[in-house]
């Protein structure tokens, strides 16, 4: 397993601008509560050249459409899911302890 993994937010999403948001809940015994733990920025990446979903705990970070923001300490998380018995799909999660207008 890879660990200490450094990402050059730069050269991976280039420049990253704002367009939406929607409420992390928090879940206990596999049940989402009301309780909102943080949000799912929805950014256009000119790298990428898609949307990306970055996570970021705490409250809600407010921006204008198509402002440009960058993402404080990002951390992505590779992980595969089995769709059927020899056969996965690879997925990312990205996550940041902060985002910040740019």
């Amino acid at each position: 397993m890879m660990k200490h993994v450094v990402i050059d937010a730069e050269k991976t999403f280039g420049d990253l601008f704002y367009i939406g948001s929607e409420p992390v809940y928090e879940y206990k015994n596999n049940r989402r509560t009301d309780k909102v733990i943080g949000y799912n920025y929805n950014l256009a990446s000119s790298v990428q050249g898609d949307k990306i979903t970055v996570k970021v705990l705490g409250d809600k970070r407010e921006f204008a459409m198509m402002e440009k923001v960058e993402l404080v300490d990002p951390d992505v998380k590779i992980y595969a899911t089995t769709v059927r018995d020899n056969f996965a799909v690879v997925n990312y999660a990205v996550s940041a302890s902060d985002i910040v207008k740019g």
